[in-house]
């Protein structure tokens, strides 16, 4: 990000013993001038503090970036993909192989206002609109080629820092969401659970009121971000007997009796996104802890939820494109019978293919986008974009795979990596199945009987 909008490139470490670890007696210059490594929650504390007020300046930076128009946002854009090329991808493979979560790269993200992309300016954040979140994430995925981190990073601002401003008291904004913005928190939602999946009107974590507020009780499954998490959104039954209307969200410390994390689970991608299952044993808290209305918390998780996947379903379009910039390059410099592969009919249809998906992709995405930046229901846009697009990266990914023959099954061409991060989003944000059973009945719901 060098060179454009003024905006700085911190260097940090990358975790080798050599490098210098933050330490109460280091300073903001210190931070700047040597690769240092976080290997802590305290250190990430103390670097947060050190690059505050470098990190303000960074946000007005970007936001006259955002406030300039649309050839100035592509330079946003421009600063992200330059980002992701340089400090998330060549640490990927690393972080696939089981490196400890990179906190050190989650506060370089911080400084540079990535958690605080879709927060408003009053509350420390960029403000961006829905478009250019897409946009942004969509840079990520293709330049970073992390689609893990990319997941734990937006999750985090759409399920946690988004509602929190949405549906919190000053009180519960104050305290947690300057936090999630400087990086010094991360977020977490917690509302699957083991016998409630696309079914979340099915839960079963119950809150029951006393005189002193709130206690707790139920577990969550497939909880992203859940091992790293400070900041918890849990959704519980808080009145049995009305269904859907007696749900409501809670905000949970990390540090709060009864609550326990279980050990990150063992998934067949996104390894640098964690995830486990969340205990919530006799969980006291205060009337205070209660997020927005009572009876509403499944309706504002819907909310929260759809942002939510539009976002991620841009991530996933980026990263399919750099599945595609690799089958493409292989495919005019591999040689067999004495010319390029990508001379042969049998590739180029495949590369035709995937031109085709990108670009129908980045459609459904950008109309999905668009009205939500206008305040319409994009409820059965953003659906369609989320099933179109994650059941074209399998596939494009498998035919970029093939068009490497040996070497696209081979670890050290990332191609198998991505193929198993982006396998995810088929059931991940709600089944494609179920997404598929929605956009019927709001079809349906229709006169017209067309979208």
């Amino acid at each position: 990000m060098r060179g454009t909008c003024s905006v700085p490139i911190i260097f940090f470490g990358d975790g080798a013993a050599s490098r210098t670890e933050v330490h109460e007696g280091m300073n903001q210059a210190d931070v700047f001038d040597a690769p240092i490594v976080i290997r802590s929650r305290k250190q990430r504390l103390l670097t947060a503090k050190m690059l505050s007020s470098t990190s303000k300046s960074i946000l007005r930076n970007v936001r006259s970036v955002l406030t300039a128009g649309s050839d100035t946002r592509e330079a946003l854009v421009a600063m992200v993909a330059d980002f992701g090329r340089r400090e998330v991808a060549p640490g990927a493979a690393a972080r696939d192989d089981g490196a400890p979560f990179p906190h050190d790269l989650w506060m370089r993200m911080a400084a540079l206002g990535f958690h605080g992309l879709a927060v408003p300016p009053e509350y420390g954040g960029v403000g961006a609109d829905m478009p250019t979140v897409c946009a942004v994430a969509r840079a990520f995925g293709r330049a970073g080629r992390d689609f893990g981190l990319g997941l734990s990073w937006l999750s985090s601002m759409y399920v946690a820092s988004v509602p929190l401003i949405e549906l919190g008291t000053d009180e519960q904004i104050a305290r947690t969401v300057p936090r999630l913005v400087a990086g010094q928190a991360i977020g977490s939602q917690a509302i699957t659970e083991p016998h409630a999946g696309s079914d979340v009107g099915a839960i079963r974590t119950r809150a029951v009121e006393d005189a002193d507020g709130w206690v707790l009780s139920g577990s969550k499954i497939f909880i992203t971000n859940a091992p790293i998490a400070d900041v918890f959104l849990v959704l519980a039954v808080t009145d049995p007997e009305a269904g859907r209307r007696g749900h409501t969200l809670f905000l949970v410390e990390r540090d709060t009796p009864g609550l326990e994390v279980g050990a990150p689970m063992r998934k067949m991608g996104n390894h640098s996104s964690l995830t486990a299952e969340v205990f919530l044993d006799n969980v006291r808290l205060g009337p205070d802890a209660l997020l927005g209305t009572r009876g509403r918390g499944f309706y504002d998780f819907l909310g929260s939820a759809s942002s939510e996947r539009l976002v991620l379903t841009a991530l996933t379009l980026g990263v399919l494109e750099a599945c595609v910039e690799t089958a493409v390059a292989y495919a005019r410099e591999r040689e067999q019978f004495g010319r390029p592969i990508a001379d042969f009919q049998a590739m180029r249809v495949k590369i035709a293919d995937m031109r085709i998906a990108i670009s129908a992709a980045s459609a459904l995405i950008a109309t999905a986008a668009e009205r939500v930046a206008a305040g319409e229901d994009a409820l059965l846009d953003i659906g369609a974009a989320k099933v179109f697009v994650s059941e074209a990266a399998v596939v494009q990914t498998l035919e970029a795979m093939q068009i490497l023959g040996g070497y696209g099954y081979m670890r050290e061409y990332e191609l198998e990596r991505l193929f198993r991060d982006l396998k995810l989003m088929t059931v991940g944000g709600g089944t494609n199945e179920i997404h598929r059973d929605m956009i019927a009945r709001m079809v349906l719901a229709e006169r017209t009987g067309v979208a």
